[in-house]
């Protein structure tokens, strides 16, 4: 929902207008719909997705979404959030064969955040999602 309003809004006064929580908030709901919603039935690993696999990549996008925007809201610039080599590993997670993406939550992290500034990522998504 909060999409189609950013999206009106583009439309009105241009991507420039918004502000860049709103952009990667548009580009994160990009991401989650071509790379978690759209399934390809002629990909031999995109066609079935396991219950495990999914949580993973949701975990995933979580956390790409929460740490982008402790990333904004300590100024770090637009671009370096969306950093292209991490949002090309995001999207391929659904051709992965492996289950799990542990390694990739923790690049996340370290992208977005800098080893210095690690934090608990359980603590965080079990706040911010109630799991």
């Amino acid at each position: 929902q909060k999409e189609r309003e950013l999206e009106k809004i583009v439309r009105l006064v241009g991507y420039e207008g918004l502000e860049d929580r709103d952009k990667f908030l548009l580009k994160v709901s990009e991401l989650f719909r071509e790379n978690f919603l759209q399934q390809s039935a002629y990909h031999k690993t995109d066609m079935y997705c396991s219950f495990k696999k999914q949580y993973s990549m949701l975990r995933c996008f979580a956390i790409y979404y929460d740490m982008g925007m402790i990333a904004i809201e300590h100024d770090n610039t637009l671009e370096d959030i969306l950093n292209q080599k991490l949002i090309e590993k995001i999207s391929r997670m659904k051709t992965e064969e492996k289950e799990e993406f542990g390694i990739l939550e923790r690049e996340i992290e370290e992208c977005l955040l800098g080893k210095k500034d690690a934090i608990d990522l359980d603590g965080l998504l079990e706040i911010n999602h109630g799991e």
